[in-house]
């Protein structure tokens, strides 16, 4: 085996090792609102699952930085959550700071997600 081979398969091996898992956050919508209210989370990579609790419509979720317009990257991917289904968004990374959540289709508040 050559020297250098062995250095590019180890590199990998602990780069892969290094990357973090995203860790998986529920989220319940019901009519009018999500059961899990004003979240703190560490900084890091999450996947959100969206749950559409017999609201009787299709849901979605909506989560952006507080002050700002646009959604985080990733979070959008839910899509239109069926009545009694549940959908993922991809995987998005947070960063500290304070994040809002919301369904536009299901009329919720804005629920505080903090990121530490």
């Amino acid at each position: 085996f050559n020297l250098v081979a062995l250095l590019f398969i180890a590199m990998t091996l602990l780069l892969a090792y290094a990357q973090e898992k995203p860790k998986l956050v529920t989220l319940s919508q019901t009519k009018g609102k999500f059961e899990q209210k004003d979240l703190k989370l560490a900084a890091g990579t999450y996947v959100f699952e969206i749950e559409n609790k017999n609201v009787g419509k299709d849901v979605g979720f909506y989560l952006h930085k507080k002050g700002e317009e646009a959604s985080v990257t990733g979070s959008d991917k839910a899509g239109l959550i069926p009545n009694n289904q549940k959908r993922k968004t991809e995987t998005v990374t947070l960063t500290k700071g304070e994040y809002v959540y919301s369904c536009p289709l299901n009329p919720t508040k804005d629920y505080t997600l903090i990121v530490e």
